[in-house]
């Protein structure tokens, strides 16, 4: 049986074959399909990304610049290629990392790219679920 780690790891890659799929299927001999002149591009968010961003802090001497981490990369390739434009939710407390304790290393990195690359908040963590009315259940 897999680890919950590798469990995780092959759910991440399928839903990124999805992701580019779509993205694919978006366009038409080179021509993104869209049925008024406003500006093209694609736009999706990713739910969960809380551990992107331990192991960017974890491993943080691995990477030169945000875009050497396979994830950021895989991003990056999609928008240079599509134009997306990716919002990324991560918890506040995931697996005993703290978001507060992200590193600062690739902050340039994430302003330089905020036109397209966004981050916001899912929940503080996965044992709080909102209600909708702005309580917690």
């Amino acid at each position: 049986m897999l680890g919950k780690q590798s469990e995780n790891m092959q759910a991440f890659v399928k839903c990124l074959l999805i992701i580019s799929i779509l993205l694919i299927s978006c366009r038409i001999d080179n021509k993104t399909v869209i049925n008024d002149d406003s500006e093209k591009f694609v736009h999706f968010s990713i739910d969960d990304c809380s551990a992107v961003f331990k192991d960017i802090t974890e491993n943080e001497n691995e990477y030169d610049y945000l875009f050497e981490q396979s994830f950021f990369k895989y991003l990056r390739s999609l928008h240079k290629k599509y134009d997306a434009k990716v919002t990324l939710y991560c918890f506040y407390d995931f697996n005993n990392f703290c978001i507060k304790n992200c590193t600062t290393k690739f902050k340039k990195d994430f302003e330089e790219n905020s036109d397209w690359l966004k981050i916001g908040y899912h929940a503080y963590d996965v044992n709080h679920i909102f209600d909708g009315g702005g309580g917690v259940l």
